[in-house]
């Protein structure tokens, strides 16, 4: 199937940068004074960053289980490259390692402000981070008030810690790789395929070696069907070359109307990621996690694979999906 010659704008909205500020310990009184217990995160490239005592991590953005109180835009970044945001997130990995987390000293809102200041040169607004310069001012005068605020900031911490561990052993027991007995992979469609690389290729790669390749350009779309209703939880996403390795890629979940390369860049995405060509390409593959609610009950996946890294076409050399039949 030949693509449009339509011509896209180029879609910038990834590179805008916000700081999601979280609810750690809802209390009327202490917003009224502004005495807020925040955790916080910095949301670019579809992604939302942060830190808590288990080290630097991912996950959906607006989506860290806690109750959201407000998304601030900060600017659009000028780092264009995913390779200088994971160079920065090493870099900052030296100091808010795992294990490393205070309250007063190296908190989550830290982490989030010094992301920021890198990404669009600005700091998170101070209200955020109030407790611990306040904790920090009555530690020189009020050891027992420090130690108080100290020990209910340690508490709230641990108690997320142990809410997100706890929800990712739930996950592990429940999710599976799906086989053909949930994805109907005959039904397995796509537009602008190389017709010597199949796109049902990528669920028996690792048996025959063999990869979907798109046909005319780097872009393709592919719609796979489940033969049940889906708890769709994570997508690996494995890539053979570097260059031909999928970049940008939107994925959509139960769409009614088939999408195609004219109506692409009008209807919104579910979820949208960016590979990073050294994991894609690695032995593991790069692993891609829904938190929506839109996953919870999937018929169908479609996948846009919107660019690459410089090569004539898209390559993937295979897909694993991990969910819960309903």
């Amino acid at each position: 199937i030949k693509k449009s010659n339509q011509k896209k704008k180029k879609n910038m909205n990834h590179l805008k940068v916000y700081v999601n500020v979280y609810d750690l310990a809802s209390n009327g009184i202490s917003h009224t004074i502004g005495l807020g217990t925040y955790h916080s995160g910095i949301e670019v490239r579809n992604m939302e960053y942060t830190y808590s005592n288990e080290g630097i991590g991912n996950h959906e953005p607006k989506n860290a289980g806690l109750p959201l109180r407000s998304s601030i835009y900060l600017g659009t970044t000028d780092h264009t490259s995913i390779n200088d945001l994971n160079a920065m997130l090493n870099k900052l990995g030296e100091t808010f390692k795992p294990g490393a987390y205070h309250p007063l000293k190296r908190n989550c809102n830290h982490f989030s402000n010094a992301l920021a200041e890198y990404l669009v040169n600005k700091s998170i607004p101070s209200w955020i981070n109030r407790m611990a310069s306040i904790g920090g001012f009555f530690s020189k005068f009020a050891p027992k008030t420090s130690e108080n605020i100290i020990e209910n900031s340690k508490n709230a911490q641990m108690n997320e810690d142990m809410n997100r561990r706890m929800e990712h052993e739930t996950r592990r027991k429940t999710i599976s790789l799906l086989d053909d007995s949930a994805i109907d992979i005959e039904r397995v469609s796509a537009l602008n395929y190389d017709s010597s690389h199949l796109p049902k290729n990528m669920f028996t790669s690792k048996k025959k070696k063999t990869f979907f390749a798109s046909s005319d350009d780097e872009q393709a779309i592919i719609v796979i069907p489940f033969k049940l209703l889906i708890g769709l939880n994570a997508i690996n996403f494995y890539a053979s070359a570097p260059k031909s390795c999928p970049k940008e890629i939107r994925m959509y979940i139960n769409l009614s109307n088939p999408l195609d390369f004219d109506n692409a860049d009008y209807i919104k995405a579910d979820h949208t990621v960016e590979l990073d060509q050294n994991i894609a390409c690695s032995k593991n593959g790069q692993l891609v996690s829904f938190r929506s609610p839109k996953f919870r009950n999937s018929k169908s996946i479609t996948i846009f694979i919107v660019s690459n890294y410089g090569a004539t076409t898209s390559q993937l050399s295979g897909i694993e999906l991990s969910g819960t039949p309903k």
